[in-house]
């Protein structure tokens, strides 16, 4: 949560992750949800400030099972708190 991502021409941050769908929040104060498989394969998809978000291919991402796909997202929300904790 909290990531920066360009997706339908417009800038969003990331602000949940439910149940495979991840839920946006744009600058000018819209929203939307929209699943995380059709997220990261969508056309001009990607990670705002990073130049390799390292997403897994599309036919790989879809392959998975639901539940694996949930806890490989909360796995990153996770992974990115530890990350970008300031010191």
């Amino acid at each position: 949560m909290g990531a920066r991502v360009e997706f339908e021409g417009r800038t969003w941050q990331v602000s949940g992750l439910v149940g495979g769908r991840v839920y946006l929040a744009a600058d000018d104060g819209a929203t939307g949800c929209v699943l995380a498989a059709a997220l990261v394969t969508a056309p001009g998809f990607r990670v705002v400030g990073q130049a390799d978000p390292r997403l897994p291919a599309a036919e790989e991402w879809a392959a998975l099972p639901v539940a694996a796909r949930e806890r490989a997202l909360a796995w990153q929300r996770h992974i990115r708190e530890i990350v970008t904790i300031p010191s």
